[in-house]
């Protein structure tokens, strides 16, 4: 669609406030941050509220691009949804893209010890840690560290070293994810290599195959990534939903979901 000018600032200044209404709500937790389209937000909120795409100001540049019409009633509709639709789209590639992680407040680029990840989808703007996600590095007996990170106060997600000993996983080409409950025991674990796949058919313990070429950092990062669509859900959810949300979790750690 040829716009003016004047009407691709006006349709630039309406996308920028969607994204950053977006991004406001990523923030806060209303909206994961992994939802990689326009549609899956309005599995959380009113997507359509973003930016005012039902608001004068959509039907007024839909006005304006679409003239030759003729009938008022039809010419506003058409044209508030040929916009609207043009505003989706364009959030669909940002968000498929992952840019907007890059955006997002709390992804503030810095490094800590032992561990130094490189954003994949910011071409290395900025250095992630698990800090940043709400891990702490905590002692686990024995001498052994692990990142951590409660999910509510009866579970916990550690990340490791393969064998479980430390959290310093800088040089390894493999890391563990296990998730604990409040008394240490260990009710899932995934082993995640440089590149992985997950099998659907094989049990959860055995469900990620090492297979080539991803970088080591691009697979830590997608593992943080998906950590955080597992604490989406609160402390009231059932195991079998619980269970859904880290399904989907190894997706996004295995790259078969963005």
């Amino acid at each position: 669609m040829t716009r003016t000018t004047r009407q691709q600032a006006f349709f630039e200044e309406i996308l920028a406030r969607m994204k950053a209404e977006i991004l406001a709500d990523m923030s806060t937790g209303r909206v994961p941050a992994f939802v990689t389209s326009f549609g899956d937000l309005h599995d959380h909120v009113d997507a359509n509220e973003y930016g005012g795409l039902c608001e004068d100001g959509v039907i007024e540049l839909g006005n304006s691009l679409f003239t030759e019409r003729t009938d008022p009633d039809t010419l506003q509709t058409q044209a508030m949804m040929d916009v609207s639709n043009d505003l989706q789209d364009e959030c669909d590639e940002w968000l498929k893209a992952g840019d907007h992680f890059a955006q997002m407040p709390h992804f503030p680029g810095f490094e800590h010890e032992g561990m130094l990840i490189t954003n994949p989808t910011a071409e290395a703007r900025g250095k992630m840690s698990p800090e940043h996600y709400g891990f702490e590095v905590v002692s686990t007996g024995g001498g052994c560290t692990a990142w951590a990170r409660k999910i509510d106060d009866r579970l916990r997600v550690l990340l490791t070293d393969t064998v479980g000993t430390s959290h310093d996983i800088m040089d390894d080409d493999q890391f563990m994810l296990g998730l604990h409950d409040d008394e240490g025991q260990e009710l899932a674990i995934w082993t995640m290599a440089v590149g992985v796949v997950p099998d659907d058919d094989a049990p959860p313990a055995e469900a990620a195959t090492a297979v080539a070429p991803e970088s080591r950092e691009e697979i830590l990062a997608s593992a943080l990534r998906g950590l955080m669509a597992v604490a989406t859900w609160d402390e009231d959810t059932d195991r079998a939903k619980f269970d859904a949300a880290w399904e989907q979790a190894q997706r996004v750690l295995s790259g078969s979901q963005p």
